[in-house]
Order: structure tokens, then sequence, then C-alpha cells
């Protein structure tokens, strides 16, 4: 009965590797338009990193022209981003001209707007805090 059992499981196993194996294999009827993984082209490669370095740069801007605004440094950062969120467009033409699905192009612009908000946060809460050291150090 144990010989039988592990010769059940063995079969068993064997079957799912194959199917998972068939389940791998490109289908005979995909579209040649249809993105596949890791196959963009240097121009939109070029033109994403164009996008990001138009956005990094408004960023930057931004930040230095609202470094010194009142309120609360989660508003401020709120701010910033809205003001250069039409920049990330660039990034987003450049990803449905090859064709690349929805949810990964927002998925990688989310991660560069995550990104950017966590070094705007650092820096305008550091402004706020150097700031308030040199207004409590004043006589």
């Amino acid at each position: 009965m144990r010989v039988s059992g592990c010769l059940l499981f063995l079969f068993l196993l064997m079957g799912w590797g194959l199917t998972a194996c068939k389940s791998a294999l490109p289908l005979k009827h995909e579209s040649s338009r249809e993105w596949q993984p890791s196959t963009l082209s240097e121009q939109t490669l070029g033109r994403v990193r164009d996008g990001l370095r138009v956005y990094e740069q408004c960023v930057n801007d931004e930040t230095r022209a609202r470094l010194n605004d009142p309120g609360d440094s989660r508003q401020v950062t709120d701010r910033i981003l809205h003001a250069c969120e039409p920049r990330l467009n660039l990034i987003h033409d450049a990803f449905g001209a090859e064709n690349v699905p929805v949810p990964l192009a927002q998925r990688y612009m989310r991660s560069k707007r995550s990104l950017a908000a966590q070094q705007i946060l650092r820096t305008v809460m550091a402004h706020q805090a150097m700031r308030a050291a040199e207004s409590e150090s004043k006589p």
C-alpha cells in the first residue's frame, strides 16, 4: 500500500509539472502587436528616461520653490507632487506607444512618484526642522 501511495504521489507530481510547463509555453494565437517582457526598444527606453528626467527636474524645481511654504510637510509635499503630475504623462505615452499593459505602466509611474514623495518629504521635514532650530537659537 505504501509503494502504491508513493507512485500515486509521483504520478500526480509529474502530471502537475507537465501542466505547469504547458501553461508557460506561448500561445500560438498571440498578436504580434502585444507587448512582450524585455522587448522595449532603445528608443522607448530613451523616451522613458527623458520623461523621468523631466519629472525629476520638475520635482527639484518645485521643491526649491516651495521649501519655505508654511504648513504641514505632508501638505507641502502633496502640492509639489500635484504640480509635477502632468510630467508623468511623457512616460505613460512612451509605454503606450509600445503597447505595455496599462497596469504595468501605472505601477512603474506609481513607484517613481512614491520615491519622489519620500525624497521630497525628507527634504521638507529637514528644512522645517532646521528653520525651527534656528528660530529657537536666536535670542
